[in-house]
């Protein structure tokens, strides 16, 4: 189950704070299987050494905004050797299509300025664009995400609103029992009743999922599912509303209050467009121009001290332990 890049990235950052069961970690539960043709933007970002090293593994979710461009978390994309080693995986299924999916190289990444990383800024403007090294082909415009219009908030963050989360995450904490693409259902969370991570801000977007009394666990998000999609349906189509960030310690904690914080799109409109037209300098080129550091995952975000040596080697044998996974998997 292609997750080690996943153990690599988010494992750490549950060992940021004490109180595991309610901290903030970037991350389906009580999912069932999604078919493709329904989410045809969905996207995977896979850390691909197959030409020198012979693995690979899916470590975030995405959406396609346009022939060029999709769209993640900005926690997804801040470390230089990661990102030269990213490929855009388009429409997965299952993650056994792999080989056959339509796979393009990523060249280059941008998030803003104002992105803040770690629990201590919950993640503050998790959100990233990366330009694909050629353009998408034999998926029409129509299968592109859709990004919500001026006015929308105010009918979908009202009690009764309903979104759908989709990814190619963990189905529990630390347990991945499904390869396929999955769906599940959360409602919208007041700002004011999320309190469970602290000071969620306006562009912060909170969901809380059904309880399941046969898995113990609300609805939500879960390690691998981050930067992937969270959609609303506004009568006539679905709409990226927001883009998965945090969520629990322990994915779908049932007393956890909200099962999955988001980024909302639309604070972001803005800047998406400014990115896709070229007017933003991009943060990272792949072999070329970067703002960022190599080997330094994504989970040092949080302030020095904070994660211990003990995290990297659980991470670096869980790595291990997934290149052999992997050749088992292709004996299939």
């Amino acid at each position: 189950m292609n997750k080690w890049f996943l153990s690599v990235v988010f494992l750490c950052i549950t060992k940021v704070t004490v109180a595991a069961e309610f901290e903030a970690v970037p991350m389906i539960v009580n999912g069932h299987t999604a078919s493709i043709s329904n989410y045809p933007y969905m996207a995977s970002l896979y850390y691909d050494r197959r030409t020198d090293y012979g693995y690979y593994g899916n470590y975030c979710g995405a959406s396609i905004l346009d022939s060029w461009h999709v769209m993640t978390a900005a926690h997804c994309v801040q470390d230089a050797d990661y990102n030269d080693h990213t490929t855009v995986v388009l429409q997965l299924q299952n993650e056994r299509d792999f080989w056959s999916a339509q796979k393009i190289p990523a060249e280059s990444f941008y998030f803003r300025d104002d992105y803040r990383g770690g629990a201590t800024y919950l993640w503050a403007n998790d959100i990233a664009i990366i330009k694909l090294a050629s353009e998408i082909q034999n998926i029409p415009s129509s299968n592109y995400v859709r990004l919500p219009k001026s006015g929308d908030d105010s009918n979908y963050r009202v009690s009764n609103a309903v979104f759908t989360a989709i990814g190619h995450g963990n189905t529990a904490s630390n347990v991945d029992s499904s390869l396929d693409l999955l769906q599940t259902q959360v409602n919208y969370l007041s700002a004011s009743a999320c309190s469970t991570f602290g000071a969620i801000n306006n562009s912060h977007l909170c969901t809380q999922g059904d309880y399941s009394s046969l898995t113990g666990l609300r609805n939500g998000i879960c390690q691998g599912d981050s930067g992937g999609p969270l959609l609303w349906f506004d009568g006539n189509v679905f709409r990226q509303v927001g883009i998965a960030s945090f969520g629990p310690g322990t994915c779908g904690h049932a007393g956890s209050l909200s099962q999955g914080v988001f980024t909302e799109v639309l604070d972001y409109t803005g800047w998406i467009q400014s990115v896709v037209s070229g007017a933003v300098a991009a943060k990272h080129t792949v072999n070329g121009v970067s703002n960022l550091e190599f080997g330094t995952s994504q989970a040092t975000e949080e302030s020095a001290g904070s994660l211990g040596v003990v995290s990297v080697l659980v991470a670096f044998g869980a790595f291990i332990r997934r290149r052999h996974r992997e050749k088992e998997a292709l004996n299939y």
